[in-house]
Formats: structure tokens, sequence, C-alpha cells
């Protein structure tokens, strides 16, 4: 079966909990350490989906290799910028996916209104931080100390595209 990318549909969900977990039990990437309860990640999504945010995923063999989603704020004052997530399973990495989703989630989010998309990055996670700049993604600052675990301290890249 070839890969699909999908807008979010409840039929994945337990598929996309499985690899939202995989990719937080790296410790590296997400701002978890384990995904949320199943009913929780369903929530979320459930929520998404309704309002029309984006939520896309990319779909192989009933398999959720990676996701992209962006959230407006809900202040109506900040409602014109939106917070970019996304993973990619361990091996559907450095393949072109990411690029598919993001472009995806970018259409869908200036198509719903959204004039400003932001995300943090991991200055170690030179893949993801060229991704974003090969799609108009430019540097806005740098967090330090961002993070703590095991008491170590990350710093991080804010990157924003305006449309």
């Amino acid at each position: 079966m070839a890969l699909n990318i999908i807008y979010g549909e409840e039929k994945y969900f337990q598929s996309f909990h499985q690899t939202l977990d995989a990719v937080a039990k790296e410790q590296m990437h997400l701002e978890m350490v384990e995904a949320p309860t199943l009913e929780a990640v369903t929530n979320f999504q459930k929520n998404i989906i309704t309002k029309n945010w984006p939520l896309f995923y990319a779909i192989e063999n009933e398999r959720v290799l990676g996701w992209v989603d962006v959230s407006p704020f809900a202040n109506p004052r900040f409602a014109h910028r939106g917070t970019l997530g996304m993973g990619l399973a361990k091996d559907a990495r450095r393949k072109g996916l990411g690029k598919r989703l993001l472009q995806k989630a970018l259409d869908h989010a200036k198509g719903i209104g959204i004039e400003k998309v932001e995300l943090t990055v991991y200055p170690n996670n030179q893949p993801a931080k060229r991704l974003y700049e090969n799609c108009g993604f430019k540097e806005s600052g740098i967090v330090k100390h961002y993070r703590k675990w095991n008491n170590q301290y990350f710093d991080v890249i804010q990157m924003e595209l305006f449309f």
C-alpha cells in the first residue's frame, strides 16, 4: 500500500497514540517523555478536527508514521497565530515525509486565516531545523535553559513563518 497524507481521522487515533508514545520515549524532540493517555490524546485530536484546525497524518499500511498539527491561540488578540507540533516515527525520518506533512498543514493553516505559525526546535535537531528553514521559517530567538531533563539544561530555537 502507498503512503498517504490524510486529514486526521478517528480510526487512526490509536495508531497515532502509539507513534506519539514512541517519539516521546526518545526523550529528545517532544516536551513529553511518554504520550498522555489514549483518552486524553483522543480528546485533543477530536477538538482539533471539530474546529477544522490543521491535523494531518502520514499513513502507510494503516499505521501512522507521522503527524503535524497547528493549534491557534485561544486569546482573540493572538488568534492570527498558531503553534506547530509534529513528529515522525524513527523509521520514517529523512525520506521527505516531514516536508509533505508540513506543507499540507501550512496550506490548511493559511486557508483558515492563520497568518503566522510558530514552533520551537532543539539546536541538536538539525534535520528538523533544515526542514523548517526549507519551508520558509526564520529564527526569531533562542530561549536559554528552556528545558531541564536529567539535570541537563537544553536551549531551544524559536522559529516563525508569516504568510
